[in-house]
């Protein structure tokens, strides 16, 4: 989900924060979605926050919100 919302290189993982919701039997098919909640510059840092969403089903299984950093300071100093 990250690599298809920003250009990646080498990322920084800062945070997660999943909720569940329900259980995810052995075998069952799962659908994960995730759109791009914020993208902003922090520190001369790059980061994103995705909010994301996993379903079987139709059923809600996991949500929640992932932050990183997908373009340090250090490698945007060096372009």
């Amino acid at each position: 989900m990250l690599a298809q919302s920003v250009r990646l290189g080498p990322w920084i993982h800062l945070e997660s924060d999943a909720r569940l919701h329900g259980l995810i039997r052995d075998g069952e098919w799962l659908e994960t979605r995730a759109s791009v909640a914020e993208n902003i510059e922090k520190n001369g840092h790059r980061i994103v926050t995705l909010d994301f969403t996993v379903s079987s089903r139709g059923r809600l299984a996991m949500s929640g919100r992932h932050w990183a950093i997908y373009e340090p300071r250090q490698v945007r100093e060096k372009v």
